[in-house]
């Protein structure tokens, strides 16, 4: 998918902040957190000067567009600038790690904790998805320091020149912000900053005003006139105005205050008023702002109970609890600690800070302690006047008289700074005489960024390890979440402990997840990996669940005969589409849609089965493939079918489900078949296995089909497509319904399901003749010549569903998504949609499972790729066939002369095909003298 912003540009104030923001971006880089972004930077103000957010803007422009074509990029690219270099001196406790990295009590769809920064880039990206054409090059400047909710609420970043996002508040909120005055056409005449109620009289509505959001959206134009009034255009070799105040030479540039002012101007000399007067100055109102700003103590200490008011992005919830941040109902907070000491006192901050390599520091402040506020203006310290702590050497020599600036704070092992720390909650200041102060300001150059984040994973790592008991939250993190908390292999087998304890608990059909849980904590040690192999092997059984063997099905008496013989044949089965969305559990959470097409071989059907009643009391089974036959005289041997890998899985498992296995506990085989008579199962495939072709499901729904013939019992669709499913569950490989969907009725077949756990087809045939040409004129099936086990690919899905893999989620969405638009292109027979919709189709499925193609497919389709229009694999893939369309008949006939001569696996190779109307069909032959079908042919019927 395409990126919604090019680049993303994070504005820092000193290199010490851009190192820890170039780290935080990283990890989230490194972690798929980024999605949406294309490349990302971080630019530091030049000289450590503050040179305003309008000037940061232009400068990180221009060091873009140099060396990318200049104009020309500005006019193509989508770029998000995001202004997070404030020193947070109203939140000294991450006025290291600055404001957008605030750690909140947000978790992501992957159970990793949030930070404003992580909310603020979802969000600006879903807004600019909506609110910007599909290749519409934009600047977008926002703060990084408040989330709004555009995403949600939708609103329009396109038009010309500069449009603004605002939203209405009353003046309480106005008053602390820029507000616009519009005209009737949304047009700004005026732009207020921080007004006062008089000059606020008549810029209001209903007692509401338009309150700039921070977020401006600049058209190309308008962002090169910008460029231009201050002297830098993007090819220039000057920097004008811009690198005069770069150099500290000229007043920093405000973005929200003097870029308006220029393009609102009616006169005025100055080059930047020239460039934008008359530019197009408008304003899109959000409907809704949520308008969640973390800059002081206080509002990080109510962020949880501000929480339950505010819409969060998709894919991001509410944390019941918050380990990098400890609070409590006294109104104290801590950060770097697993506890709040008894000595905090009330309304009282503590941040324990890592420095250089080794060392610490310890921040104690009072919530509402404003370290911007000079002794002047009330500045206190832990509530207490300045004045009142200066011993005489608090502040050097020129310095303001902040909190910020006074030399207050040592560094030192941990447990000497606690306890510092502590005497100055009592009132005692550290007499200069004990070793070096330092001001805060110099202190956040100093603080080690990755020792900090380290611990702050740490702090939220072992909070949720010591929440394990039964009702605790932590268990509704994802699993790899829960399992990765583990630390050491004595932690893993605590956290799996108490997962297999749920499983024991929970029903039938929720212990899937609790199995999974203790699985991946367990796999992650070598020694352990014993136990991590039988927890997924609970894991399937927990999905499949265990099915009841059927009692004892009342058989007539013409099937008792011996002599009679059922012939049952079936064709194969291509997935154009929604593949997956078939399979347990994941049908019974989103319901399933499957387009397919039953295809016949070589002018015939695939599958063929014959059963054949046998005097003896027992079952025989033999495969004309193989070579093989295999007789099974106990009860106890017909159900061992649980190894998918037996090739006589398949036989045993029908005839269990059939009722021809007796009860546990019951009568012997022999005297369970002694009236009834014994059973040979013939089975003959035509196709390789592991071929992708449904091979396995079909071939098991015409067993069903034959023996339930040989005892005389009809079998509708219905009922063969659920007795199907479960005897892939018996014999544990899992799978959903599309492939016996597929195969037992004829033609290009819609298959949907509901959601819940009683699956039950519904079947839509789908005639397209367009479509159906195209394949017969353009299609190619060619085998690989290589082999795979569904069960594995299936097993490496499952457990992404199982896991609340949010990407994984994402994709089956999709998946179905896109057998919905192949359908509407079949019925409506547009074929080349239609082929379109396939090829994406596959794509999803590769997205899903990147073994869906192999090295030897993917360099098949790059050395044909120029001949095809389309291409699939008719299964889950990982080897088997691949259909492919050709451009033309003419490109059919080169790709045929191409994959003849091309070497691969033993068997690779063209495979004649075509659509297959007929379906599943049974005969049954009532004497075998004379050969002849005496019941005909019988059509499986269609409910």
């Amino acid at each position: 998918m395409d990126p919604v912003f090019d680049h993303l540009v994070l504005t820092a104030s000193n290199p010490a902040q851009a190192r820890a923001y170039r780290r935080q971006l990283a990890e989230r880089e490194a972690e798929g957190g980024l999605r949406g972004i294309g490349a990302w930077h971080v630019m530091e103000d030049p000289g450590g000067r503050r040179v305003g957010s309008g000037a940061a803007t232009f400068l990180a422009l221009r060091a873009l567009a140099r060396g990318r074509g200049g104009a020309a990029f500005v006019r193509r690219a989508r770029v998000l600038v995001l202004h997070s270099g404030g020193d947070s001196r109203r939140l000294p406790a991450f006025a290291a790690l600055g404001k957008a990295f605030v750690p909140l009590p947000v978790r992501d769809a992957r159970g990793r904790p949030a930070a404003l920064m992580d909310l603020i880039l979802r969000d600006l990206c879903e807004a600019a998805r909506g609110g910007l054409g599909a290749k519409e090059a934009r600047l977008v400047v926002a703060c990084g320091d408040v989330y709004l909710g555009m995403g949600t609420a939708g609103v329009s970043l396109s038009g010309e020149g500069v449009r603004c996002a605002a939203f209405r508040a009353p003046f309480r909120v106005a008053a602390r912000h820029g507000v616009f005055v519009v005209d009737g056409s949304g047009k700004v005449t005026r732009v207020l900053q921080k007004p006062g109620r008089r000059e606020a009289a008549g810029a209001g509505r209903g007692g509401k005003f338009l309150v700039d959001s921070g977020v401006f959206s600049f058209a190309p134009e308008a962002s090169l006139r910008v460029l231009r009034g201050l002297g830098a255009g993007p090819s220039a070799e000057r920097e004008g105005t811009l690198g005069k105040i770069a150099r500290g030479e000229a007043p920093a540039l405000d973005l929200y205050q003097d870029i308006p002012t220029a393009a609102l101007a009616r006169h005025g000399e100055d080059r930047l008023r020239g460039a934008l007067r008359g530019t197009p100055f408008s304003v899109s109102v959000l409907p809704r702002c949520e308008f969640l700003h973390v800059g002081t103590t206080r509002e990080l200490l109510a962020l949880p109970e501000r929480l339950l008011r505010t819409g969060l992005p998709e894919g991001f919830a509410r944390a019941a609890g918050d380990w990098r941040v400890l609070r409590d109902r006294r109104e104290r907070m801590v950060v770097g600690l697993d506890r709040i000491p008894g000595w905090l006192p009330v309304k009282t901050g503590l941040a324990v800070l890592p420095v250089g390599a080794r060392r610490w520091a310890a921040l104690t402040f009072g919530v509402d302690d404003d370290f911007k506020a000079s002794c002047e203006a009330g500045g206190t310290l832990l509530g207490r006047p300045l004045a009142s702590w200066d011993d005489g050497g608090l502040w050097p020599r020129g310095a303001d008289h902040t909190l910020w600036s006074a030399r207050i704070w040592r560094t030192g092992s941990r447990r000497e700074m606690l306890r510092i720390a502590a005497g100055l909650c009592a009132g005692r200041l550290p007499r200069p005489s004990q070793g070096g102060r330092m001001a805060l300001s110099d202190l956040v150059r100093r603080v080690n960024g990755a020792r900090l984040a380290e611990a702050l994973r740490e702090a939220d790592r072992e909070g949720l390890l010591r929440d394990l008991g039964p009702r605790a939250t932590v268990w509704a993190l994802p699993a790899p979440t829960i399992a990765g908390l583990a630390g050491s292999a004595r932690e893993a087998r605590r956290v799996a402990a108490a997962a297999e304890a749920h499983a024991q608990r929970a029903a039938r059909d929720g212990r899937a997840r609790w199995w999974r849980i203790a699985q991946l904590a367990y796999e992650r040690w070598p020694a352990l990996r014993g136990r991590a192999a039988r927890c997924e092997g609970r894991v399937f059984e927990s999905i499949a669940r265990e099915y009841s063997e059927p009692r004892r099905v009342k058989v007539s008496g013409a099937a008792r005969r011996s002599g009679v013989r059922v012939v049952a044949t079936a064709p194969a089965r291509v997935d154009l589409a929604g593949g997956w969305s078939d399979t347990p559990p994941m049908c019974h959470r989103f319901g399933g849609l499957v387009v397919n097409a039953a295809i016949g071989l070589n002018g015939g059907h695939a599958m063929e089965v014959t059963c054949t009643r046998l005097e003896e009391p027992q079952v025989r089974v033999r495969s004309i493939d193989l070579g093989r036959v295999r007789a099974i005289r106990t009860a106890a041997a017909l159900r061992r079918f649980d190894d998918p890998r037996d090739w006589t899985a398949l036989a045993r498992g029908a005839v269990v489900l059939s009722g021809m296995c007796p009860p546990r506990g019951g009568p012997t085989l022999r005297e369970w078949l002694r009236d009834r008579g014994g059973v040979e199962i013939t089975m003959h495939s035509r196709v390789p296995k592991g071929s992708g072709l449904g091979t396995s499901s079909i071939l098991g729904a015409t067993i069903l089909a034959a023996v339930a013939a040989l005892d005389g019992r009809g079998q509708r669709a219905g009922a063969l497509l659920s007795a199907t499913s479960r005897l892939e569950q018996l014999i544990t490989t899992g799978g959903g319904w599309q492939d016996q969907a597929g195969g037992l009725l004829g033609g290009i077949k819609v298959v949907t399901t509901t959601p819940g756990t009683g699956q039950a087809p519904r079947i839509e045939r789908v005639r397209s003749p367009g479509f159906e040409r195209l394949l017969s004129e353009r299609g190619v099936l060619y085998y690989t010549g290589e082999q795979r086990l569904a069960r594995d690919i299936l097993r490496s899905v499952v457990g992404r569903f199982v896991d609340e893999d949010p990407a994984a989620l994402r994709l089956l969405v999709e998946i179905k998504a896109e057998a919905r638009r192949l359908s509407t292109a079949l019925r409506r027979d547009e074929p080349e949609l239609a082929v379109a919709c396939l090829t994406r189709a596959l794509e999803l499925k590769c997205l899903l499972d990147p073994g869906t193609t192999t090295a030897n497919i993917r360099a098949l389709l790059g050395e044909v790729r120029p001949l095809l229009s389309g291409w699939c694999t008719p299964g889950a893939g990982g080897g088997g066939y691949v259909l492919l369309i050709a451009r033309s008949r003419a490109d059919r006939e080169t790709l045929e002369r191409l994959l003849a001569r091309r070497e691969g696996p033993a068997g690779a190779g063209v495979t004649a095909w075509s659509i297959d109307h007929r379906g599943l069909r049974v005969s049954v032959e009532r004497d075998a003298r004379l050969g002849a079908r005496g019941e005909g042919v019988r059509r499986l019927p269609p409910r």
